[in-house]
C-alpha cells in the first residue's frame, strides 16, 4: 500500500507530472531519441527504493510539399517557394543531387529564384532537413525536372540621333544600340546601311568575325563594318539580361548635311527582332583651323598649305585675318582646286628687312562657316652684315687698290718720261717694260717701279755710236756752236762746257755760249745718260710700263690679297722751244687680285687711258713737269658666298688724274742729282654694279667717288764714274685724303644701301728709297739694276728692278 508516487530523477530530454498513481512523460519539442528518469513509492511502511522508467522518443515522419517545380523561360525571372511537413520546423532546404540551370539558386529557406540563361530539361534533387534534436535532423529528398524553354527573340526599338558631321580630330559619332535592346543579344546586324556616310558596329565580349555591306547609293564600299575587341562584359544601363555592348558608330560623307538613317536587327538564342530603325540628322559645323609653324629666309617668300592641316572639308572659303608686326611681311591667298572643293595656301613674303618672327592669323570655312582663327608662325632668319664679310671687304680693298695703282702707274710712266727731257733731250727710243717682283704686309701693295731706257737719239743724227751725250760734255767749235761727237778730252760738267782746247767756258762767258749750248747747261743726266738737246720742232716717240706681283697680308676685317699688276704708256712728243717740250700718249694697266685662301674671291681689272704731259724749263737748271690724264675702269669681281653658291659681278668706272711738279736739276764734277715736289690727284668714279649667281646672298654696290691728294717730296742723283754711274731716288709722301665709304646691300632688297665699308688705308705717310746702279759700257746698250723700298705706318716693301735699254 502506497500513498503516493515521487519522481526522484528526472528526465535529460522532457518533463514528467503525476497524477495519483500515473505519471506522464513530455519530451522536449524537437527531441527524438531514447530518455529515463527515476521515482519512488511511499507508503505507511516507507519509500520504496528508486525505479527508472526507459522511453524511446519517435521520429515523425518529413515530407515536401511540393511534388513538382514549375516550368521557366530563358532569360526570364523564375521564382518558386518550396515548403516541408512533418519533423520539427523551421526547415532548411538544398540541392544534393543534379545541377540547376545556370542563373538560378536555391535559398536554404527553400525559394528557387533566378534568371536562368540557359534552356533545357534539368534533373535536380532537393534536400528537407528539419530543426530536430537527438536523434535528428530529419531530411527527406525527392527528386524534381525542371523545363527552361528558349527565350523571347530580342525586342529593340527606334530612335533617332543627331550627329556632329566635324569635331575634333575628326572622329565619329558613337551611338549606344544596347540601351536600344531588351533581351538575350548575341549579335547585331545592319539590315539597311545609310545612304550619306558609314556605320561600324564595335562589340566588347566575344569575338566576332565582321562583314562589309557596300552602299549601292555611294560610289565607294560604305555601310557596316565590324571590329571585334576582347573586353570585360557589361550591362548596359536599366538591362535584365547579361548581353555583350554594341555601340554603331556612324561617320558621315564629307560635306554632307541632313537628315540620315539606317536600321538594324539583334540576335539571340530566341531568334532575330524586328527591324529598328535609327534615325540621324548630320549638323554641319565650321572647320577647325590648324596653327602652323615654318621658316624661310630674309626677303623670301614662303608657302604654307593651310588646307592640309584644316578639319571639316571640303572647303569654301577662307580669309587673312591679321600679320603682326603689321609691317613685317605681307600675305596672299592662293586658291585652288573647284569651287565647292578649295585648296588654299598662303604666300608670306616678308618685308625685304625683316628678320625675326611674323604670325599670320588666318580662318578656313565650308559650307557651314567659317572656323575659329589659326596662326601660321614665320620665322624669318637674317642674313650676316656684308660688310663685315673678309672676302667682301678685299675685294671693295682691291678695287680702291687697282684704281690708285693704275693712276700711279700713269702718272710714273709719263712722269718718268718728263724726266728725259729736261736739259733738251728725250730722243726717240723705247723705255724698256720693267718686271718688279714685291712683298708687303700690314695691308699695303707696292706700286710697281719702271724700267725706264733714253730713246735713241735720231735729232741730232749722233756721227758716234761710241759717244756718251748729256752731263758726260758737249764738243764745240771754234765757233762756239754745238758740234757732234765729244772728245775724250772734250768733258763738261753741269756748271760749263769745254772747248776743244780744253778752255773752261762757263755761264758768263756768254761769248762762248748759245741759245743752243744754254740747253745743256744745268742738265742732269737721266738714267741711262742721255740729255742731248734736240731740234726745236722735233718729235720723239717713246713707250715704257712695268709689271709687278705682290701681297696685302690679312687685317682683323679684311682678307689675304694677291695681287699682280702692270701698266703700260707709249706717246710722242714734240719740242716747241728750248724751254717747253709738250706731248700726249695712251695707256693700259691690268690687275688681277686673288682674295684670301682658296680663291675665295677674285678681282680682274683693266683700264685704258689717254694723256698729255709737258716739261717746261723757266730758268736754267730748273723745270715744271705736268700730267693730266683720263680713262676708263672695268672690274670683274667673283667670291664664294654662303650655301656654297658663287656671286660674279661686273663694274665700270672712269678717273681723271694728274700731277705737276717742279724741282732743279745740277751737276758738280761728276754728280748730278735733282730736288723736286709733286702734287699727284686722282678722282674716279665707280660705277654701281649687282652681283649675280648667289640667290639671296648676291649683292649690290653703290657707285662711288675714290678721291686721291698726294705730296711729294724728293730727289735723285747719279754719280758718272765713266761706264758705271751709280744712282740713288728717295721720296717722301703724304696723302690728304681718306677713301670714301662704299655703301652696299643684298641685291633683292630696295632703297637706300644700309650697308658700309670704308678703307682705312689711304690717309697715310709713306717713304720711298732707291739705290742703282747703271751700266754704260759703250756699244749702244745701256743696263742697270736697282734696289728700293717703301715704307710707312703698318706697311713696309721692297723692289727689285733690273734694266736694259738698246740704243737705235
Amino acid at each position: 500500500m502506497h500513498s503516493s508516487l515521487t519522481v526522484s530523477s528526472a528526465p535529460a530530454h522532457g518533463t514528467t507530472s503525476i497524477a495519483g498513481d500515473v505519471i506522464t512523460y513530455t519530451p522536449t519539442s524537437g527531441y527524438y531519441g531514447s530518455d529515463s528518469f527515476a521515482y519512488t513509492a511511499t507508503g505507511p511502511g516507507g519509500t520504496s527504493a528508486a525505479a527508472t522508467v526507459t522511453l524511446t522518443v519517435a521520429t515523425p515522419a518529413l515530407a515536401i510539399t511540393q511534388t513538382s517545380l514549375p516550368a521557366g523561360q530563358q532569360d526570364v525571372a523564375y521564382s518558386v517557394s518550396l515548403t516541408a511537413s512533418g519533423g520539427t520546423a523551421p526547415y532548411t532546404f538544398a540541392v544534393t543531387g543534379g545541377a540547376l540551370p545556370s542563373g538560378l539558386a536555391l535559398a536554404t529557406n527553400g525559394t528557387l529564384a533566378g534568371t536562368p540563361t540557359a534552356n533545357g530539361s534539368f534533373s535536380v534533387t532537393i534536400t528537407a532537413s528539419d530543426s530536430s534534436t537527438g536523434d535528428g535532423p530529419s531530411r527527406v529528398s525527392q527528386t524534381f525536372s525542371l523545363q527552361i524553354a528558349l527565350p523571347a527573340p530580342p525586342v529593340v526599338r527606334d530612335t533617332s540621333v543627331a550627329v556632329t558631321q566635324t569635331v575634333t580630330n575628326n572622329q565619329p559619332a558613337s551611338i549606344d544600340l544596347s540601351t536600344l535592346i531588351s533581351g538575350n543579344v548575341t549579335d547585331v546586324t545592319i539590315a539597311t546601311p545609310p545612304q550619306h556616310g558609314t556605320v561600324v558596329i564595335q562589340r566588347t565580349g566575344t569575338s566576332f568575325t565582321g562583314v562589309s555591306i557596300a552602299n549601292p547609293l555611294q560610289p565607294g564600299a560604305v555601310g557596316l563594318e565590324r571590329s571585334a575587341a576582347v573586353a570585360t562584359p557589361t550591362l548596359p544601363l536599366g538591362a535584365t539580361v547579361a548581353a555583350p555592348r554594341f555601340v554603331a558608330v556612324y561617320t558621315p560623307t564629307p560635306g554632307y548635311q541632313g537628315p540620315d538613317r539606317f536600321t538594324f536587327t539583334a540576335v539571340g538564342p530566341g531568334g532575330s527582332s524586328t527591324f529598328a530603325t535609327v534615325d540621324i540628322t548630320v549638323k554641319g559645323t565650321a572647320p577647325v583651323a590648324a596653327n602652323l609653324v615654318t621658316t624661310t629666309d630674309q626677303n623670301q617668300p614662303v608657302t604654307v598649305d593651310i588646307s592640309s592641316g584644316a578639319v571639316g572639308g571640303p572647303f569654301t572659303q577662307a580669309a587673312i585675318v591679321s600679320v603682326s608686326p603689321a609691317d613685317s611681311a605681307t600675305a596672299t591667298l592662293i586658291a585652288d582646286g573647284t569651287a565647292s572643293a578649295r585648296t588654299y595656301r598662303l604666300q608670306i613674303q616678308p618685308s625685304p628687312r625683316f628678320s625675326g618672327t611674323t604670325v599670320v592669323t588666318y580662318t578656313i570655312g565650308n559650307t557651314f562657316g567659317m572656323s575659329a582663327a589659326a596662326t601660321v608662325t614665320v620665322t624669318v632668319k637674317g642674313r650676316p652684315d656684308p660688310s663685315a664679310d673678309p672676302v667682301v671687304r678685299g675685294l671693295i680693298d682691291a678695287q680702291d687698290t687697282a684704281t690708285r695703282d693704275f693712276a700711279r702707274a700713269q702718272i710714273e710712266n709719263f712722269g718718268r718720261r718728263n724726266e728725259q727731257l729736261h736739259g733738251g733731250g728725250g730722243s726717240t727710243g723705247n723705255n724698256p717694260i720693267g718686271i718688279t717682283l714685291g712683298s708687303s704686309d700690314g695691308g699695303t701693295f707696292r706700286r710697281p717701279g719702271r724700267f725706264d731706257g733714253i730713246a735713241p737719239e735720231t735729232a741730232l743724227k749722233m756721227e758716234h755710236a761710241n759717244e756718251v751725250m748729256g752731263a758726260e760734255g758737249l764738243r764745240v767749235s771754234s765757233t762756239g756752236t754745238l758740234q757732234p761727237g765729244a772728245s775724250p778730252t772734250g768733258v763738261t760738267g753741269a756748271m760749263g762746257l769745254r772747248t776743244p782746247t780744253g778752255s773752261r767756258s762757263g755761264m758768263a762767258t756768254g761769248s762762248a755760249t748759245s741759245a743752243s749750248t744754254a740747253a745743256a747747261v744745268g742738265a742732269v743726266a737721266d738714267e741711262s745718260g742721255d740729255t742731248g738737246p734736240r731740234k726745236i720742232g722735233s718729235i720723239a716717240i717713246w713707250s715704257g710700263g712695268a709689271i709687278s706681283v705682290g701681297t696685302r697680308d690679312a687685317t682683323t676685317r679684311r682678307t689675304k690679297l694677291s695681287i699682280s699688276s702692270s701698266g703700260l704708256s707709249a706717246g710722242a712728243d714734240l719740242k716747241l722751244s728750248d724751254d717747253l717740250t709738250v706731248g700726249a700718249g695712251g695707256g693700259g694697266g691690268e690687275e688681277r687680285t686673288r682674295v684670301g685662301t682658296a680663291d675665295a674671291g677674285h678681282l680682274t681689272a683693266d683700264t685704258w687711258v689717254g694723256a698729255a704731259y709737258g716739261s717746261f724749263r723757266p730758268t736754267p737748271g730748273a723745270f715744271i713737269d705736268g700730267v693730266l690724264g683720263y680713262g676708263d675702269l672695268s672690274f670683274n669681281t667673283r667670291r664664294a658666298a654662303l650655301g656654297g653658291s658663287l656671286a660674279v659681278g661686273h663694274r665700270n668706272g672712269s678717273m681723271l688724274f694728274g700731277s705737276l711738279s717742279a724741282g732743279i736739276d745740277q751737276s758738280t764734277g761728276r754728280l748730278s742729282y735733282s730736288l723736286y715736289g709733286r702734287a699727284e690727284y686722282l678722282n674716279a668714279k665707280l660705277r654701281a654694279y649687282a652681283e649675280t649667281g648667289a640667290g639671296v646672298y648676291s649683292l649690290t654696290f653703290d657707285p662711288r667717288t675714290l678721291e686721291s691728294l698726294t705730296s711729294v717730296a724728293g730727289g735723285r742723283a747719279t754719280l758718272h764714274l765713266g761706264a758705271f754711274a751709280p744712282r740713288a731716288r728717295f721720296e717722301w709722301r703724304h696723302e690728304f685724303n681718306q677713301a670714301s665709304p662704299q655703301l652696299l646691300d643684298y641685291a633683292d632688297l630696295g632703297g637706300p644701301s644700309q650697308y658700309s665699308i670704308t678703307n682705312n688705308d689711304w690717309l697715310r705717310d709713306e717713304v720711298q728709297f732707291e739705290i742703282g746702279l747703271g751700266i754704260n759700257p759703250g756699244d749702244g746698250w745701256t743696263t742697270g739694276i736697282d734696289l728700293g723700298g717703301r715704307g710707312g705706318p703698318g706697311s713696309r716693301s721692297m723692289t727689285v728692278r733690273v734694266s736694259a735699254t738698246k740704243k737705235f
